[in-house]
């Protein structure tokens, strides 16, 4: 019942966050586009699905899982909302005139920081204390999962 009660807390912050967005996209005077709102939807009605399904007690009751899934779905829900606002200030930091000037550096950057939330994506429902993992073998999980996620973004170019 613990993993209903975070979804639906974790859904209610994401309906408010993305409310928060419409409302000052209207009175910035700049519309958020559709496919942003229908993203912004999709993980809403994940986080709704989750507790629906957690609520017939058909979901292990895992604290820490529920919180990071939540935590991850009204983060992405409030990224897509804010894409716009989010995009300009990426471009500002590594555009033409910004600190990177390379987008090529700027995204593996981050493809790197995703493949380490991707670990732990991986290793948080089966393994809750990393006091007891071995670090080379934490360490190997990011390479492959770096190295998978870098080299599908350089072979297409660069594209999502």
């Amino acid at each position: 019942m613990i993993v209903a009660i975070v979804s639906l807390i974790g859904c209610i912050a994401s309906a408010l966050l993305v409310r928060r967005e419409l409302l000052a996209a209207r009175q910035a005077g700049t519309p958020i586009p559709r496919a942003a709102l229908v993203w912004c939807g999709i993980f809403v009605a994940i986080q709704v699905f989750i507790g629906i399904y957690a609520a017939f007690d058909l979901v292990q009751n895992d604290l820490l899982s529920a919180l990071m899934a939540n935590a991850v779905f009204t983060g992405c829900a409030w990224l897509s909302a804010a894409r716009l606002r989010v995009s300009s200030a990426l471009e500002g930091f590594c555009g033409k005139r910004g600190r990177f000037t390379n987008p090529t550096f700027v995204g593996v950057a981050l493809l790197l920081a995703a493949a380490l939330f991707a670990g732990l994506a991986l290793e948080v429902p089966s393994n809750h204390n990393f006091l007891w993992c071995y670090p080379l073998c934490l360490l190997l999980e990011w390479a492959l999962i770096a190295i998978a996620l870098v080299g599908l973004y350089l072979l297409f170019q660069r594209r999502g």
